[in-house]
């Protein structure tokens, strides 16, 4: 716990850290952000793909906010 808080891997340091790894010749990969890529490289799975007929791609219809009532309505085709 205190190598996260006070080490080299502390968030104060990451630019030494990243310096430091170029300097060494240690090729950083920079981790995929989008949850969908994740998801289709690591578990295999399309969040996109139809659950019904496995060859559409789903759409989304209404977008929900906290403790609110549903902000936008699109159509959509269905299988």
């Amino acid at each position: 716990m205190k190598i996260r808080h006070y080490g080299i891997l502390s968030s104060r340091n990451k630019s030494k850290l990243k310096a430091l790894q170029i300097t060494l010749g240690i090729d950083r990969e920079e981790a995929p952000t989008d949850y969908k890529h994740i998801t289709l490289t690591k578990l295999g799975y399309d969040i996109d793909q139809c659950p019904c007929c496995k060859s559409g791609k789903m759409v989304r219809l209404l977008n929900f906010s906290a403790n609110a009532p549903p902000t936008a309505h699109k159509t959509v085709l269905t299988c």
